[in-house]
């Protein structure tokens, strides 16, 4: 076996079968791994461990060795391991001096030096780690629990972008065990799409993109959404793609009317039909919206906006949803990144960020931006979520959690223009269960400080 890479990037092979405190010897005839030019013996890896090399710890994964997700549609077909390492790497991505010291799953060394001295990484340069997965309504797919939300790496409405740097969060993405991503048609005008496609080009892993199509309509009117123009829509998402047939398509926060407009979905029903897109689903401003699209027996999913600052969705529509066996997307889960907790009161936004610009919705809703919370108001709330993070997690990263502590919800897809982003992302994924006592906490601060301003509008 040949594993060749950054020494800073070393993931260990091993059986599955062995116990969780020890690597399995590699099943080679003279049990040794060859890296580059020269053969290393197995001892070398285990005096490597002992010496303070990650442990490791079950977690699925799939047979394939070139792959760390399985295929659409199927899942896991035994355990496999996975490594442990300090967090400083995940809570500190910036590269900073703090260190907690904590520990968490994670499976690749991100930013901490291989101690084995050997090149251990997937042929391909990279290393794909796995993450937990959720069925994704009925489409028989298994999506991983974060996702990727790519409508900050399009670059409008979010202060410009650097693409360079957006395909390096992206690989990132996949590297971390991710296999859904969301995107839109809209996004940096195809930019997104664009540069999933070059991602998909330059991976063999499998993964899923969804994407959505409505907002290119100008008027945005209820009439603009019909067949004619959803099906242009979709064809120039299939170019920017540059793939035969969508995986799922989204309305995009059409006007409310058009959820009560059957020949709307009998439009999508026709795209299915012609083998443009797979499955379909909508994106939604309200939870009443939201409630009237699942009526319709083909959508297969929902995207709401859904954060420890906007729990209405948990009230009555995630038991619909997981009656009707629909997969619900949260989006904006970390609240244009309020719930980040790095904002203050004199944080300055690019003049062509929406989180400067539309606070008070005068581009597209007002909930699409810190998910309609006063600004100030969010900074107060923050600062009372802030004693609830465990030890060894960032701020964001119990957000995150939060959200994966419903079941309803199948995917969360915060958004990341950097690998350090991304990573720190996921590894919210690994964080131990919230208890109650934390849940009730976090629904305290809402009652009393949020629920007034967000509750009745969406």
């Amino acid at each position: 076996l040949r594993f060749r890479g950054p020494l800073e990037r070393g993931v260990f092979v091993a059986d599955a079968r062995g116990d969780d405190d020890k690597i399995d010897r590699p099943e080679l005839p003279d049990q040794r791994i060859e890296d580059g030019d020269r053969s290393v013996g197995v001892a070398e890896i285990d005096r490597a461990v002992d010496d303070g090399a990650p442990r490791v710890a079950r977690q699925d994964l799939p047979r394939q060795g070139s792959q760390s997700l399985p295929p659409p549609g199927r899942q896991s077909e035994r355990p496999a391991l996975r490594c442990q390492l300090p967090r400083k790497s995940l809570t500190d991505p910036g590269g900073g001096t703090d260190d907690d010291g904590g520990w968490g799953c994670w499976g690749g060394w991100h930013g901490e030096k291989d101690t084995t001295g050997l090149n251990l990484l997937h042929p391909s340069g990279h290393t794909s780690l796995t993450m937990n997965t959720r069925t994704f309504g009925r489409t028989g797919w298994n999506v991983s629990e974060i996702g990727f939300g790519a409508w900050a790496i399009g670059g409008g409405q979010w202060g410009g972008a650097d693409e360079k740097a957006s395909l390096a969060a992206l690989h990132a993405a996949v590297d971390a065990g991710i296999n859904f991503f969301d995107t839109a048609d809209v996004y940096g005008d195809g930019l997104s799409e664009r540069l999933i496609a070059r991602l998909r080009r330059e991976r063999s892993e499998p993964f899923y993109v969804v994407s959505k199509a409505g907002r290119r309509l100008s008027p945005h009117t209820p009439d603009g959404y019909n067949a004619a123009n959803l099906t242009a829509f979709v064809d120039r998402s299939l170019t920017n793609l540059a793939v035969d047939c969508l995986d799922l398509v989204q309305l995009h926060c059409p006007p409310t009317e058009v959820y009560y407009r059957p020949e709307v979905f009998a439009a999508l029903d026709g795209l299915v039909k012609a083998g443009k897109i797979r499955f379909y689903g909508v994106s939604v401003e309200k939870v009443e919206e939201a409630l009237k699209a699942i009526e319709y027996p083909h959508v297969q999913s929902v995207q709401i906006i859904f954060n420890a600052f906007r729990l209405r969705p948990a009230e009555l529509f995630f038991e619909q949803a997981a009656r009707r066996k629909v997969a619900v997307i949260a989006r904006v889960p970390l609240a244009s990144g309020l719930l980040c907790g790095k904002f203050t009161s004199t944080s300055a936004f690019p003049e062509g960020d929406h989180r400067l610009f539309n606070r008070q919705g005068a581009m597209f809703d007002r909930g699409e931006t810190f998910s309609g919370v006063d600004y100030e108001t969010g900074l107060g709330a923050v600062e009372r979520l802030r004693p609830l993070v465990p030890d060894g997690a960032t701020l964001t990263q119990f957000a995150l959690q939060w959200i994966l502590s419903f079941d309803a919800v199948t995917t969360v897809i915060p958004g990341g223009r950097s690998p350090e982003q991304v990573r720190a992302n996921a590894a919210a994924a690994d964080l131990p269960p919230l208890d109650a006592r934390t849940m009730a906490a976090v629904q305290a601060i809402y009652d009393d400080a949020i629920r007034p301003l967000v509750h009745h509008r969406w």
